[in-house]
């Protein structure tokens, strides 16, 4: 029998025995009461009291399970006590999870065409230096540099309006690239794309009863449409219905799902599909044009297609003969524009020849325009995105007692015993409710953990608990089963039974961290994410001593699982994202960093992870190197007592009489290692010792600490506890000094590049003569990197016409090698003594020339940037990052951390960008940071950037240069 006609019976079906959850677990009930006391218990009738009570514990336990089968929804919504948000422990909504900001040139694109008004398309360019160039030798170039081509809806006639509208469109590009820009990437230049004029001579045939005009301007429409698409953006419900009648991206070839729907950055205006985005036409093929036409309803035939380019210069050319058009202005988009005239537009109807109405085509032309520009903007985004399900309050932590439930004559509910019993009925009522009083309060905990569902789950609190206890609703009315003497208050009562409740509920919830790190663990697994606690408690071990708080780290390292997956939305969104370092006025910019680094501190358990001065941590901390009278340097920790700071004036030996050791502590070391030292040392308390020691008659004790297999004198205190007390505050300030000096620094190195609109950018290579000598030559004088390139196009790209040539220089001669325009491009950096030494070289490159070897004798071809007469080699700046850390922490000073941390750098970063990692000293780091935080300050047209750029493209060097000489 079908469902529907089960339902129509017209009757209630009675259930099946047992097939019910009440009935089951009465049933259940009774069978173990059968087998555990069968021969002493044999009536199971509902009269009976032991049957009364397995019925009420049966029926309640089935209301518990009612309330679990809720909807999910509903249950958080209680548990949080208001409406659901995407990021709610660790959910998110796809369009905050799914989505990214933009990565590729596609990204980009649709970033564009969406955030900024009159765009039409746009396309993405990497800058190159040199296209054509020899084939042994490639110059590098600056990798990550791009140069972003716009076409405009519309232009206005008006030179001063266009202009204006030029400029708006250049500066809001601009800023969106920069906000939105990856890791090592940056913007070189905005170019507004012109329209090339194109004409078309056609001849149709068309079927009866058709509109000419109508069929040609649906034509004009296609053919622009083909030369330069306009882009549809599409609501979620039009993606997921595409999805349904073409499961297949015809692009990808993969199945379109909600994850390939929203990957991509979010878009204010709906969803722009991959196949939307057609490459920049240059080349015009008349065959794909007439194929077009051909497929326009109501066009029986193409008697006759010719298209002709006129150019900006006014001249023209066609496409006669089936021949493709190849626009030589790579800064222009072809447009097909109506004529003013119809002498070389005709149909043909049934054998007549007619000329359109020119007028009439352009007013078709724009309703179609008109129409179809009203679909590229889709709905709302409130439309655009899939919203959390609303859920309903349940009122899951009400209990009602299992009391309540028993028939009157029990005397155990609200009306309690008739008042003229035997002592003994009341006793058996006190006796009863004591019996059911653990079940009920398990089952109101049991509601409680349900209610509470969204706390175990938050991983915005810091909260560390697993299980919940609630206690009993009605608990005052049985506080005749609690109280401890006749004279207990109710109120004393009370709070004393939550003390017990919460004794009780610690004990069961002993191993709350083990089971919150697995429920952490379980949420980062469903982003492919992994943490790492034990290593992180080792490392702090190892770090702070064997005598560090467990405990405490272990909350710790829970609550940066929990930081993580708070911030997950952002740092995924992000992860390829830079910093907006054009916003020198944003106080911002100098505390944010990268979500990536945002993302490796989390991974770490590096607490402070804003971009801050650590000098000034040190400064603030209350620990100061100071020059002693010896040979030493002297470290000295500086706490608190009561309050005041102590501090010790003077630069005094450790070994001088006239030293008070008890004001403070004072390590011996010298300048280059005492910070590395004491901070790996010194927040160790198993590495300090406390002996009695008599001066004079006066006993004291001294606190040693183990140096170099010595022990140190480093504070007296009058008493051990003193002594204790003091070792316990040092090591607590040395480890906080360790945590807090925890820094990162990232450093893009193409942020470093001089400005690229100026004079900074050179090239040299070399030339190998036939008889194997080799002549080197460097550019003529430095351009911008656009007129760089271009010059470096001159040389490979007109190898006929190079002219070879010598100057006077001084009392030598050097080679000129230029174009036979007289353009200089480079000269030889050898200079030659006499007249015949620079006239064989330049016989030998001219041979070179003429037997077209030139390209082929090229070496060691290389770009430049340069700052004043320092120059930098651009290999420097393609896709490379440095990330500097202070050395001295005591966590950064072990290998394991080390290796851990660029380890996950490497995991995390984008896998085409070189990382760098540099562990710097505070002497050196002193000088980066500084210089580091002016460069920030500066804006990009102040001259001041340029040498802070070289000075920390300098230290940057000098870094590497020492990390390769110690780990060799």
């Amino acid at each position: 029998m079908s469902e529907t006609a089960s339902k129509n019976r017209g009757y209630i079906q009675k259930k099946d025995k047992g097939s019910g959850m009440y009935e089951n677990l009465h049933l259940q009930g009774v069978k173990l009461l059968q087998d555990l006391s069968g021969a002493n218990w044999t009536d199971y009738n509902e009269h009976d009291p032991g049957v009364t009570i397995l019925e009420n514990i049966a029926f309640t336990l089935t209301s518990l399970a009612y309330k679990t089968e809720f909807p999910i929804e509903d249950i958080l919504t209680e548990s949080k006590g208001s409406e659901l948000a995407s990021g709610d422990n660790g959910f998110f909504i796809p369009s905050e999870i799914l989505t990214t900001s933009p990565v590729t040139s596609l990204d980009y694109r649709k970033l564009f065409i969406d955030g900024i008004s009159n765009i039409k398309n746009v396309w993405i360019v990497p800058v190159e230096d040199s296209e054509k160039n020899t084939e042994a030798n490639k110059p590098s170039g600056i990798k990550g540099l791009y140069e972003i081509q716009v076409q405009l809806h519309e232009m206005d006639d008006d030179a001063s309006k266009k202009e204006e509208e030029i400029k708006r469109v250049k500066a809001a590009v601009l800023e969106l690239f920069r906000k939105n820009r990856n890791l090592c990437e940056e913007l070189a230049e905005v170019t507004i794309l012109e329209d090339v004029n194109l004409q078309m001579e056609l001849n149709l045939t068309l079927e009866s009863h058709t509109s000419g005009e109508e069929v040609l301007a649906r034509i004009f429409y296609k053919i622009n449409d083909h030369l330069s698409h306009e882009v549809k953006f599409y609501s979620l419900w039009e993606y997921e219905e595409e999805n349904e009648k073409a499961n297949k991206d015809s692009a990808t070839g993969k199945e379109r799902t909600i994850n390939t729907i929203f990957n991509g950055p979010v878009l204010k205006n709906g969803f722009i599909p991959d196949h939307q985005l057609s490459e920049r036409t240059k080349v015009i093929d008349p065959v794909q044009i007439m194929n077009l036409i051909g497929k326009e309803p109501g066009v029986i035939s193409v008697d006759k297609l010719k298209i002709v380019v006129i150019d900006s210069e006014g001249k023209t050319y066609d496409s006669a003969q089936g021949k493709s058009l190849i626009l030589d202005n790579t800064k222009q988009v072809p447009v097909l524009k109506v004529p003013e005239t119809s002498e070389k537009l005709i149909y043909t109807i049934d054998g007549i020849e007619f000329r359109p109405n020119i007028h009439l085509i352009e007013y078709n032309l724009s309703y179609i325009t008109a129409k179809e520009y009203g679909s590229f903007k889709a709905v709302s985004q409130q439309m655009n995105t899939i919203e959390i399900p609303e859920g309903t309050p349940r009122n899951l932590s009400d209990f009602f007692p299992m009391r309540e439930q028993f028939p009157g004559t029990y005397g155990i509910g609200e009306y309690g015993l008739a008042s003229n019993l035997p002592p003994q009925r009341y006793a058996q009522a006190k006796q009863l409710k004591a019996f059911l009083l653990p079940m009920e309060q398990c089952m109101q905990n049991f509601l409680a953990q349900l209610t509470n569902l969204y706390s175990l789950y938050d991983v915005e609190s810091e909260e560390a608990r697993s299980y919940f206890y609630k206690p009993l609703a009605d608990m005052m009315e049985l506080s005749e089963l609690i109280h401890t003497h006749e004279s207990s208050d109710m109120k004393e009562m009370e709070e004393k039974w939550e003390s017990i409740l919460q004794s009780l509920n610690d004990k069961q919830d002993c191993k709350h961290l083990d089971r919150m790190h697995r429920l952490t663990n379980h949420l980062l697994m469903r982003f492919g994410e992994s943490f790492y606690p034990k290593m992180l408690k080792n490392i702090n071990i190892n770090a702070f001593g064997k005598e560090a708080d467990n405990s405490r780290a272990d909350l710790q390292l829970l609550n940066y699982k929990k930081k993580l997956l708070a911030n997950y939305g952002s740092l995924s969104y992000n992860r390829f994202r830079g910093i907006n370092y054009s916003e020198t006025n944003n106080p911002s910019v100098f505390k944010t960093q990268p979500a990536l680094i945002e993302k490796l501190a989390i991974l770490m358990g590096i607490e402070n992870r804003e971009l801050r001065l650590v000098s000034e941590v040190i400064k603030d901390s209350g620990v100061r190197v100071v020059r002693s009278d010896t040979e030493f340097e002297t470290f000295q920790v500086v706490y608190e007592e009561e309050g005041e700071e102590i501090d010790i004036e003077g630069t005094v030996s450790i070994e001088s009489p006239k030293d008070d050791l008890a004001l403070g502590f004072r390590f011996p070391g010298n300048t280059e290692t005492i910070f590395d030292d004491i901070l790996r040392n010194g927040a160790k308390k198993e590495n300090y010792q406390i002996k009695e020691v008599f001066r004079g008659n006066t006993k004291l004790y001294e606190v040693q600490f183990a140096k170099e297999n010595k022990q140190v004198v480093v504070h007296r205190a009058n008493t051990r506890k003193d002594a204790i007390k003091a070792v316990e505050r040092a090591t607590v300030k040395l480890q906080k000094l360790g945590t807090d000096s925890e820094a990162l620094f990232l450093v893009e190195h193409l942020q470093l590049l001089p400005p690229l609109e100026e004079k900074n950018f050179g090239f040299s290579f070399s030339i190998r003569l036939e008889r194997g000598k080799t002549i080197s030559f460097e550019q003529a004088t430095t351009e911008t990197l656009v007129n760089r390139n271009k010059n470096l196009n001159l040389i490979f790209e007109n190898e006929t016409q190079l002219k070879v040539d010598h100057i006077q220089k001084g009392d030598a001669y050097i080679i000129r090698l230029g174009l036979e325009s007289n353009k200089t491009l480079a000269y030889s950096t050898m200079e030659f003594a006499d007249m015949d030494s620079v006239i064989c070289e330049i016989e030998a490159l001219r041979n070179l020339i003429d037997c077209g070897y030139f390209n082929l004798s090229v070496r060691k071809l290389k770009n430049f940037a340069y700052y004043g007469k320092n120059k930098v080699d651009e290999d420097f700046y393609s896709f490379q990052m440095s990330l500097v850390l202070p050395s001295w922490p005591a966590r950064f000073q072990l290998s394991s951390f080390r290796s851990k941390f660029e380890g996950i750098l490497l995991e995390n970063s984008p896998a085409h960008i070189v990382s760098h990692c540099f562990w710097v000293d505070y002497p050196r780091l002193y000088q980066f940071e500084h210089t580091y935080f002016d460069w920030l300050k500066c804006g990009a047209s102040n001259p001041e950037k340029s040498k802070l750029s070289f000075t920390l493209i300098r230290l940057l060097k000098e870094f590497r240069q020492s990390k390769t000489l110690r780990s060799s």
